[in-house]
């Protein structure tokens, strides 16, 4: 006679299949992601001030009216909606000018770059012996060569993420949408999710959804405000060595920052390549700039504004990153950090489950 199944172990197959069939539609839906992770970003990122507003003119009449959530949220979108036109104004032309000039000036740092190459290769190596000189020109070319793919790449990524989201024609209207009734009715969807939970699951359901919203929530907020602070020191910084293109540099900083580990190595690469082609002491004075930024944002950028880390293990995020990368793309790699932390939220649950059906008494 075969054993009943342990409960246990039930309940963890139960989440074992409820997850991988989430991941299974999120993966049969990956093109609508980027649409989905702009939405989820800017209504954590609104939902504080949304919140204020709503405490302040709840149960206020206006022309009949009560004013009430959806007031607040409209509220919320005309201040957002003016910030945005006066920073357009402001620092759009600047970025479309450094942009441009980069762009001119790429092949001339491409031919320059070739050209510190030879510069070394005949201070340094002239005395070696033919093979071992060969080598190490054809090693340094190649580094040239992939200096300046790097920075292309850097370039290209940074402009894909905004065109990406630029050239969702639908976006502009997508967006707004549904953060508003995702902001609105927040209550009415999680009670709708919890309803299709059997009944003897929904309290570990809503307690799986309460901590999981609570990591999402620090991380995410937490993270925007990292990457507005990366970007305008970066900025401010560039401004000093290298003027011509400080918001554009900055602003690859800013939006690299978002990418764990390997962020603050890809957002330097492309100052450290133009500094070195301008003069290769500059370059060194460029990477202790970036060294220093990266420093106060361990020592006090991340204690203060993320209030905890995720406590995840760097090889645990890199394995998350290059999973991510792979499935979904350059999206995949800006979500991989909070999809880590999510996962370790739903296993860690799982486990002091198993643990307290195995205790004693």
């Amino acid at each position: 006679m075969t054993e009943p199944f342990p409960k246990d172990r039930k309940y963890f197959f139960y989440i074992l299949i409820t997850t991988a069939l989430f991941l299974f539609l999120v993966f049969k839906i990956r093109s609508l992601l980027p649409l989905f992770i702009v939405v989820i970003i800017v209504a954590y990122a609104l939902k504080p001030l949304v919140d204020w507003i709503h405490d302040r003119i709840k149960g206020v009449r206006l022309w009949k009216i009560e004013l009430g959530r959806g007031q607040a949220i409209l509220v919320t979108y005309l201040c957002i909606f003016l910030i945005l036109v006066a920073a357009s104004s402001l620092i759009v032309p600047q970025l479309q000018h450094e942009i441009g000039t980069l762009a001119q000036n790429l092949p001339s740092y491409a031919s320059k770059a070739k050209g510190l190459v030879l510069e070394y290769q005949e201070k340094y190596f002239l005395p070696l012996p033919d093979p071992v000189r060969l080598r190490i020109s054809q090693a340094l070319e190649e580094l040239g060569a992939y200096a300046a793919g790097v920075l292309k790449q850097t370039f290209g990524m940074v402009a894909s993420v905004l065109s990406a989201v630029l050239n969702l024609l639908f976006a502009l209207v997508m967006v707004p949408l549904l953060t508003f009734y995702l902001l609105k009715d927040r209550e009415v969807f999680l009670d709708g999710f919890l309803s299709v939970v059997p009944q003897k699951y929904r309290d570990d359901a809503k307690g799986l959804l309460s901590q999981t919203n609570g990591a999402l929530e620090s991380f995410i907020r937490g993270q925007l405000v990292l990457c507005l602070v990366i970007g305008v020191v970066t900025t401010l910084a560039m401004v000093l060595v290298l003027p011509e293109y400080a918001l554009a540099l900055g602003l690859i900083a800013g939006v690299t920052e978002a990418i764990p580990i390997f962020g603050p190595i890809l957002g330097a690469i492309p100052a450290v390549f133009i500094a070195l082609v301008k003069k290769p002491i500059l370059a060194l004075v460029v990477i202790a700039i970036y060294v220093g930024i990266q420093q106060l944002e361990n020592t006090i950028l991340v204690p203060h504004i993320m209030g905890h880390e995720l406590g995840l293990h760097p090889l645990t995020l890199v394995v998350t990153l290059l999973v991510f990368g792979e499935l979904f793309g350059i999206w995949g790699v800006f979500v991989a950090a909070p999809s880590a932390a999510i996962i370790k939220v739903l296993i860690q649950y799982i486990v002091r489950k198993m643990e307290i059906s195995h205790a004693p008494g």
